[in-house]
């Protein structure tokens, strides 16, 4: 008998997936060989000043998850994230199987040990993991 690899869906193994490769292309871009974060931070001040504007309800808003937690955001006014939204209010709470809470309490543990050397990546990274696992998001609120 095979034993389980802790993967209930496909879903699940694309959103890990998904991660690693977000946190790849984010070492990458640290190391210099990936595009230039220029372009994408005037994207998220675009969108900043919609969510300010109150025009940020369509969906393609992106909510900071530190905003509403006992510590507050980290960036406060510097945030590139919407601190006018809730973090999906409306979804329904998932629980995944126990390996894979492991591996992202894990993963977000060793991504808070690193935030002294490097706290706006991190942060940038945290938010990552959190908009492809309802579960992280919870764990991160």
């Amino acid at each position: 008998m095979s034993k389980d690899s802790g993967y209930d869906s496909a879903a699940e193994s694309v959103s890990s997936s998904e991660v690693v490769h977000a946190v790849n292309r984010l070492v990458q871009e640290d190391l210099g060989d990936g595009p230039l974060i220029l372009p994408l931070y005037s994207n998220l001040m675009q969108r900043r000043e919609q969510c300010v504007n109150g025009l940020c309800c369509s969906g393609s808003c992106k909510p900071c998850l530190f905003h509403k937690a006992s510590m507050g955001c980290p960036r406060g006014a510097n945030c590139l994230y919407c601190h006018e939204c809730d973090i999906d209010a409306d979804r329904i709470p998932q629980r995944p199987r126990k390996t894979l809470r492991h591996k992202i309490k894990r993963n977000v543990e060793e991504l808070l040990q690193r935030f002294d050397t490097s706290p706006e990546r991190v942060h940038d990274q945290l938010q990552s993991m959190a908009s492809s696992s309802h579960y992280a998001a919870n764990f991160l609120a």
